[in-house]
């Protein structure tokens, strides 16, 4: 009995950290002020709506990264996979002249090469750091070698209104993005994949232990995190009326520091898509104040880089605290 207890403490992922969600959400606030300081138009609602549009591909793709860094993983591919993506889009469309079949397609490819990331990582056991690095430039070169580094174009004008059209006043992609962070929410919160998730980063150990099959939970992720590309990359298309070959560069590193500075462990165990939500809204805003005020690409690189070391200096989120639990445990 005793053995039985000890080892149902083993498995209890640790509770979330609310105090790193209220230092992102202090420096939301105060980035706003600032940057309504240094900028003229930041409140502006076309500087609004374009700043929404601008970065909700990122956002789409944190929404999954949330899940796989809880479980201690990592996707580096989603920058690869979007501009494959978003260039089988384009190349299909011009072949076939089917919209329809185009996306089709794009969405399959989207969820075959997450799954690819899910077999590698869940079943052969590769680092997924290693595995998604090698398939972001293989998925890259895929995309370059079909497009040939041209812009593809000649999409019908009915699909640009995924990316530039309205609902009730608000961006399209606004809507999809809001309708994706409920559904990813409550599968945190309220399901018991959700807290699988959190198991499995928290001890994977005592994952398998538990009868939570790990690998199947990891290809699940991946499959997820390939689809949610796919939707970027049909966004991107849409908003800029063309597919390029290097859509999405960059992606990866944006998604990856949203959901770190919202508060996820970097080892896994915790997190919140809230605060992961709070981290989009922080890289995003600092991004386009920064733009605004014509500040270099390379000088808000370093500062966003900076802003995430101290953010997880001052909040103690390092993943510490959940390595040292669990060896304690053990």
């Amino acid at each position: 009995m005793k053995k039985k207890r000890v080892q149902e403490k083993t498995i209890r992922p640790p509770e979330i950290k609310y105090t790193h969600i209220s230092i992102i959400f202090g420096l939301l606030i105060f980035t706003c002020i600032l940057m309504s300081v240094i900028t003229d138009n930041f409140f502006s609602t076309k500087n609004l709506t374009g700043m929404t549009r601008n970065f909700m591909e990122t956002a789409l793709l944190a929404l999954p990264m949330t899940f796989i860094i809880l479980t201690n993983s990592i996707d580096l591919s989603v920058s690869g996979t979007v501009a494959m993506c978003a260039i089988f889009l384009a190349k299909i469309n011009l072949v076939t002249g089917n919209i329809v079949l185009a996306i089709a397609i794009t969405v399959i490819t989207g969820i075959l090469a997450g799954a690819l990331n899910g077999v590698v990582v869940g079943y052969i056991k590769i680092p997924s750091f290693i595995a998604t690095l090698a398939t972001m430039f293989m998925y890259g070169g895929i995309a370059q070698g079909v497009s040939q580094a041209e812009t593809l174009t000649g999409l019908p004008k009915t699909f640009y209104i995924l990316g530039s059209g309205y609902f009730l006043g608000l961006p399209i992609q606004l809507w999809i993005f809001a309708v994706a962070a409920i559904l990813f929410s409550f599968v945190l919160r309220r399901t018991e994949y959700g807290r699988n998730l959190r198991v499995i980063g928290f001890n994977p150990e005592s994952a398998v232990y538990a009868g939570i099959n790990v690998a199947k939970v990891h290809l699940i992720n991946y499959v997820v995190s390939g689809a949610m590309a796919a939707l970027a990359a049909l966004i991107f298309v849409s908003r800029i009326s063309a597919a390029k070959s290097n859509a999405g560069v960059g992606y990866e590193t944006d998604a990856i520091i949203a959901v770190v500075l919202g508060g996820t462990s970097i080892s896994g165990g915790y997190g919140t898509v809230e605060g992961t939500i709070l981290g989009i809204l922080l890289v995003g805003i600092l991004r386009n104040g920064l733009t605004l005020a014509r500040v270099s690409s390379e000088i808000t690189t370093i500062i966003l880089g900076m802003l995430l070391l101290l953010t997880i200096i001052i909040s103690g989120n390092t993943g510490g605290g959940v390595i040292k639990k669990h060896k304690k445990e053990k």
